[in-house]
């Protein structure tokens, strides 16, 4: 009937439920009686330095969270999110050592880790269903240096990492990106390289609220400010369409 009809033309999705605990995490600064003082009569402005602080602290704590997760509240991270494939880097044809920086695998070699291993299999799973470009590869400092610094040939100009970009209308490869996180997360404490679209369908940071500043409050002789931020990782919500390779 029209019904059957009808029901057979409805696109719909099935999937498992997950859920993410969102967590508060505090931190603050302070000036002396002393300091305030001291600025008053010299008419100078409290120094921001202990602000920025504040603020970086409160960065490099989501960044950790993101990355890492929270063991405490069983918060999974990008890194170690349930579901995501996780391939070794591939043998060199000649010689024993997998990494990069090793010396027996040949750039040709360190270009199938990143194409074949790592974007190929993401567009080979998801059919491309988010596009054939638009891939970020997430290095550590190390492993993106060294394939920003390295030729693809010798008497050229061009490094892996310009050549894979040069030819992303067919590996899909957008953009290059440094992960501190990165370094020693892989099986075995080896490096690891993610792949993933940066798509909201794919993965996306929940991060609930910027810094609330709560009012001051006195301390013996000196003034506190507190602040409070609420995060809660990362939602991943297609783990097919990322890729890790380790032992890069």
């Amino acid at each position: 009937g029209l019904g059957d009809v009808y029901k057979r033309q409805m696109a719909d999705a099935e999937a498992a439920e997950y859920s993410n605990d969102v967590f508060s995490w505090a931190s603050g600064y302070m000036y002396t009686a002393q300091e305030l003082r001291r600025a008053a009569k010299a008419g100078l402005s409290l120094s921001v330095e202990k602000i920025m602080a504040v603020e970086r602290a409160f960065k490099t704590k989501i960044q950790k969270t993101m990355m890492l997760g929270n063991s405490q509240i069983d918060l999974e991270g990008l890194i170690n999110a349930t579901g995501v494939t996780n391939t070794q880097a591939s043998a060199p044809n000649s010689g024993t050592d997998r990494t990069w920086p090793g010396g027996d695998k040949t750039n040709d070699e360190i270009v199938y880790d990143i194409t074949t291993l790592g974007s190929s299999a993401i567009r080979t799973r998801t059919y491309s269903q988010f596009g054939k470009s638009g891939l970020y590869v997430g290095l550590s400092q190390a492993r993106y240096d060294f394939l920003a610094n390295t030729r693809m040939a010798s008497g050229t100009d061009t490094t892996i990492m310009q050549y894979i970009l040069n030819n992303s209308e067919s590996n899909g490869i957008e953009k290059f990106v440094v992960i501190h996180d990165l370094t020693d997360e892989g099986t075995g404490d080896s490096q690891l390289m993610v792949i993933y679209p940066k798509n909201k369908q794919v993965l996306e940071a929940n991060i609930v609220d910027s810094i609330q500043w709560m009012p001051m409050q006195t301390k013996g002789l000196a003034f506190v400010f507190n602040g409070e931020m609420e995060f809660g990782g990362v939602t991943i919500r297609y783990p097919v369409a990322m890729q890790q390779v380790y032992g890069i």
